[in-house]
Formats: structure tokens, C-alpha cells, sequence
């Protein structure tokens, strides 16, 4: 509520209070996340470059194997990584997309998460759908019988992939897909604005605003 600078100073504060070294670690790495998400790429990467150096344990080099990637190539400001499908005979890609901010959501549909937050999701594409706010589903469910349910006692008011758009392990890859659900702002350049991953979500608004304060209602 403070701002980052605000929250970095006291997660210094809170690493001078404690010897702990998985303490210290654990600071370290929410440190390295919140300038990532704050689009601080440079000061992220410098960051998790002392933090691979300092810890070692498979748990830290899996965390940052993970970050490193992120920071790499899906850092708030890089170009979404591309995808296509097809969809009642229109072609959607990040191609198509140009021009249009929009949220890029990767999870299966049957799982708990994704099903919690869907009203959610429905709410705000209704919200700011006057803005030019769209939403799009890249599902990782293995059969397309589990989309098709999951849609026969809801509305589905965005464009769904169909399950066979995509090579699933290869999308996880490409995106970087850790926890599910996995969804990107994506402003109207193409460009990410941030990822949030699994109760991140609950976050967006904020992101959404960034994209919109400066733009009219479309009509």
C-alpha cells in the first residue's frame, strides 16, 4: 500500500532481523519477484545473479532457474510469445491481437483454481470490455469433452482454444507455466505488462487501470 520502495526497505529491515539462512532466502527471492513484477528487470537480474551465487540447494536453483526465465524472456516489456488459433473461422494470434490490450490465460479448465476465479474473470472482461479489454483461453486440458463441459452451464464470452491448437508440454514451456493458473496482461503493443500466476490474480485491476486511465470507452 506504501510503494515498492516502501516494501523493499522493509523486507531489508526483516532480513537484519533474523540469522535464519532459509529466512534470508526466502526474503532474497520475494525481493527478486516484486522487482520483476515491477517491471525493475535490470535490479531483478542483478539480484537473482547474488542470489544463485549465495544458495546453491536444489530448492533455490530450481526457484531460480525459474525466475531467470521469466526475467529472460517474459519480463514486463517483452513481446508475448506467439500463439495461434482458429475459432469459428477467425484466426486468433498475437498477431491478430495488435491493437487490442488483453488478458492471456493458461490453465486447465477443470482445475479448482481457475473454476473459483472464472466468475471473477467474467466480471472484469464485462467491466472493461468498453475499453477494449479482451480475454483469451489457452486451455491445458487433455480432452476437449472437459472445455465443452465446462461450458455447458456457463457463458463463454471470449475466445477459447480448442484443446488440439497446441502442443501442450510445449506451450508449458514457452510460457513458463510453474502453477495454474498462469495469465499475462498484455497491453495493446504486444507487450507484457505482468504475469500473475495462481492467486496473483486477485491483482490484475491494478494492471488493468495502468492500460486504461489514458484511453476512452470504446463505443
Amino acid at each position: 500500500s506504501q510503494g515498492l520502495d516502501y516494501t523493499l526497505t522493509y523486507l531489508d529491515s526483516l532480513r537484519l532481523m533474523t540469522e535464519n539462512r532459509n529466512m534470508n532466502m526466502r526474503i532474497s527471492m520475494e525481493r527478486s519477484k516484486l522487482l520483476y513484477d515491477s517491471a525493475r528487470v535490470e535490479q531483478a537480474k542483478t539480484e537473482l545473479t547474488a542470489f544463485r551465487k549465495e544458495y546453491q540447494d536444489p530448492e533455490a536453483r530450481t526457484w531460480s532457474d525459474v525466475m531467470q526465465y521469466d526475467l529472460n524472456y517474459l519480463s514486463p516489456g517483452d513481446s508475448i510469445p506467439s500463439f495461434a488459433f482458429t475459432e469459428s473461422g477467425s484466426t486468433i494470434s498475437r498477431d491478430s491481437m495488435l491493437g487490442t490490450p488483453y488478458i492471456l490465460e493458461i490453465s486447465a479448465l477443470a482445475n479448482s483454481l481457475y473454476q473459483e476465479q472464472f466468475d471473477r474473470t467474467v466480471i472484469i472482461h464485462s467491466l472493461y470490455k468498453t475499453y477494449g479489454l479482451q480475454v483469451i483461453t489457452l486451455p491445458l486440458d487433455v480432452s476437449q469433452i472437459t472445455v465443452n463441459a465446462f461450458f455447458e452451464e456457463r457463458v463463454k464470452p471470449w475466445p477459447v482454444a480448442p484443446t488440439d491448437a497446441f502442443d501442450r508440454e510445449e506451450l508449458i514451456s514457452r510460457f513458463n507455466v510453474q502453477i495454474i493458473p498462469t495469465r499475462f496482461l498484455v497491453d495493446g503493443e504486444g507487450k507484457i505488462v505482468r504475469k500473475y500466476v495462481g492467486r496473483e490474480y486477485e491483482h490484475i485491476i491494478q494492471g488493468i487501470q495502468t492500460l486504461t486511465t489514458t484511453d476512452k470507452p470504446t463505443s
